[in-house]
């Protein structure tokens, strides 16, 4: 099955960044409001989509992809780091290791790859993707 997915600084699937959350609230979703030290932020979980939306001002900011994140019809999660970089054709801008909190008393050191060419951020996990970020790249506005 052909899917739309990725298309970079655009979009994933028919979800636009940079365009108004109303024109998706359509589908199901559940809405977490969230405060940190210096910022606050709605996410929207599209479970039947299988991805998080990151809004700002009512518009869509980042989309957060952990179960599945289709490029070139094939699903970058779960994919090893360097079939992605031969996929890509590029190096990364930018890297850190990360720990992720996965409940209580546990979490994981995550490797962070920046591509700023492509407005992704991969995450990484023994040399598999774990998550894809997606967001306009502000240079390109």
């Amino acid at each position: 099955m052909e899917h739309k997915g990725l298309i970079p600084n655009e979009s994933y699937e028919i979800f636009i960044i940079g365009d108004n959350i109303t024109n998706y609230l359509h589908f199901p979703h559940i809405l977490d409001h969230t405060c940190g030290n210096m910022y606050c932020y709605d996410s929207y979980t599209f479970p039947t989509l299988h991805f998080t939306v990151w809004v700002e001002d009512g518009r869509i900011d980042t989309i957060c992809c952990d179960q599945v994140c289709y490029w070139k019809n094939t699903n970058l999660i779960g994919m090893p780091y360097s079939d992605f970089l031969i996929m890509c054709g590029q190096k990364p801008t930018k890297e850190s290791k990360e720990y992720v909190l996965l409940s209580k008393d546990r979490g994981q050191n995550q490797k962070v790859y920046i591509f700023d060419d492509l407005s992704l951020t991969i995450w990484t996990w023994r040399n598999k993707i774990k998550t894809v970020l997606m967001y306009k790249n502000e240079d390109e506005e």
